[in-house]
């Protein structure tokens, strides 16, 4: 659809006054006298008025007719269609057309419209197009907006404005979700619920959609003259037909789940916008459906998990700091932890007891725990060929399936320069490119294929502990402990400047992404809590502190 243009009533381009001026009869003063019309037959000079107020002024009183959108470039009005004395008056709506003004910057742009008219009862059919009226003055393209058969009685003596509301013509529905409510997709892929409960597990997560109808130039329909909505699920036991969240905003549909139905449940909203088809407000269109699919894509919201090698525990938090229920017991000096979302799991690796723990993210328990025979630091899963990867102190990277079986691979995760990693101490897995960074104490990166087989590396600053990477546009973040801040690289090492600061950093060491927010999580080990960052570097404020974390809290992981 391209670039959308909103349209609304409130908004600068608010509407468009159409005035009727009739003159007075008898042969006395006219209200309209510069069209300088003939009477005859007590026939009147009448002025129709279209004015569209520029983008940037207030809307004031010029607020109708709405719908009047911003692709409106002719206007045609039919008085008494079908009878002896019906009149057609074709206008072009635009600065240089006969009878339209020059607006500047601040004033309107209007146009004049001249009929004669006979006192007495009529009816009006106003339809506006998104081109200009042929050379012969027909008009051309696509119906905007319309209103049909509106009745209105010419009075003598007086200055008649017609209470007309244009009503916009759907050619489209958009459905745009909320900010900040763990939905990802769009309308045409679908959207995906990231927690049909909040982080808490209990708490059903309420999403509010927005719902626009759209002209044929992809201009919303806002307002008077929009089309009603009705928002509709198909199993409603599961998610909730759509309702209107305040009165004040008619586009706000708000959905609450029902029963849990487990994930990856195909669901679908049926919009419907349907636009007044009875006089005064006849637009004389269709109502339009569009079909979104959904699905539930976890049973939680996000969840944040940190280890504490001081505590020797888990901690979990909801996105915004707050923590969810008690910190969970794991072995000692718990350091690297990674989600396996095919198996549901967190691998937690204990550095204190050479050990990989597993923890169940639904109850918030640790279940099997498996020794190594090495010490280990940084873990990381690969989604792609089901195995983990463990860095282990002085014996470079150890592989696992999803059972903690250890597996071979035909690499030795020899470093480019030779040898195997001195100690890593994060590890990340690239799913775009298929490979293993290990970030080395050397102060090294080293990216391998997932057999071990060294393919690219490059330097990194002295202080640097902890990787993460936005899987959406590849970019790695490092915790730098000598700037206090983030680094940034792409998958060739290459720096990546970002807009943003990373403000508020203090001895920064684990790094976490939140694939559903596009967010990074930062622990600053100075106070210690988690600072929350975009994609940009910019510092977002939440409204919980992450409370109870310890000075050596490494790991960061995000479920889902």
């Amino acid at each position: 659809m391209g670039v959308m243009k909103v349209f609304d009533g409130r908004a600068a381009f608010a509407g468009a006054v159409i005035s009727l001026l009739a003159g007075c009869g008898g042969g006395g003063s006219h209200v309209v006298p510069t069209h300088g019309a003939a009477q005859s037959a007590g026939r009147q000079t009448a002025s129709f008025v279209v004015s569209v107020p520029p983008r940037t002024t207030a809307a004031g009183a010029l607020r109708t007719p709405r719908y009047v959108s911003p692709a409106t470039q002719s206007i045609a009005i039919t008085v008494d269609a079908g009878t002896a004395q019906q009149q057609t008056a074709n206008q072009n709506i635009a600065t240089g057309a006969p009878n339209c003004t020059t607006p500047t910057a601040i004033s309107s742009l209007t146009c004049t419209v001249t009929l004669a008219l006979a006192p007495g009862p009529h009816t009006f059919d106003f339809t506006t197009y998104d081109q200009p009226l042929t050379s012969g003055d027909a008009t051309q393209g696509n119906a905007l907006s319309q209103n049909l058969g509106f009745p209105f009685t010419i009075q003598q003596g007086t200055t008649n404005q017609i209470p007309i509301t244009l009503q916009g013509l759907p050619a489209g529905i958009a459905v745009l979700s909320g900010a900040e409510q763990d939905v990802t997709g769009n309308q045409s892929t679908g959207f995906s619920l990231v927690g049909f409960y909040q982080a808490d597990g209990v708490t059903p997560y309420a999403r509010t959609f927005t719902v626009v109808a759209t002209d044929a130039d992809g201009n919303y329909i806002l307002g008077p003259g929009a089309p009603a909505l009705t928002v509709t699920s198909s199993n409603p036991g599961v998610l909730s037909d759509g309702v209107v969240a305040a009165s004040t905003n008619p586009n706000a549909f708000v959905v609450t789940p029902g029963t849990y139905g487990g994930t990856q449940l195909p669901l679908q909203l049926q919009v419907t916008a349907t636009p007044a088809t009875s006089a005064p407000q006849n637009s004389g269109g269709s109502a339009l459906t569009a079909n979104v699919p959904i699905i539930v894509a976890a049973r939680n919201a996000p969840r944040v998990f940190v280890t504490d090698a001081t505590n020797n525990v888990v901690h979990v938090y909801d996105e915004t700091g707050h923590a969810i229920g008690g910190a969970i017991a794991v072995g000692a000096s718990p350091w690297g932890i990674a989600y396996d979302p095919h198996d549901g799991l967190l691998y937690v690796a204990n550095n204190g007891s050479n050990s990989i723990q597993t923890i169940d993210p639904v109850s918030d328990t640790a279940t099997t725990t498996t020794t190594i025979a090495d010490t280990p630091y940084a873990i990381a899963f690969d989604g792609k060929n089901d195995q983990l990867y463990v860095g282990v102190s002085g014996a470079g990277i150890a592989v696992f399936n999803e059972a903690l079986q250890p597996q071979a691979a035909s690499g030795s995760w020899n470093e480019s320069a030779g040898g195997l990693p001195i100690s890593p101490t994060s590890l990340l897995y690239d799913a775009r490119l298929d490979r293993v960074y290990v970030l080395d104490a050397a102060r090294l990166i080293q990216g391998y294929d997932p057999n071990g087989n060294a393919v690219v590396s490059w330097p990194v600053a002295t202080g640097t502990y902890a990787m993460a990477q936005d899987p959406a546009t590849g970019v790695i973040y490092l915790a730098d402990e000598s700037t206090n801040g983030v680094d940034v690289y792409d998958e060739t090492g290459a720096s990546v400047p970002l807009p943003g600061a990373f403000a508020g950093m203090s001895a920064a060491d684990g790094l976490g992404w939140d694939a559903t927010s596009g967010r990074l999580y930062a622990v600053n080990d100075s106070v210690p809590t988690l600072d929350v960052f975009d994609r940009l570097g910019n510092a977002i404020a939440t409204a919980g502190t992450f409370p109870g974390m310890g000075t050596f809290s490494n790991g960061v992981a995000i479920v889902p």
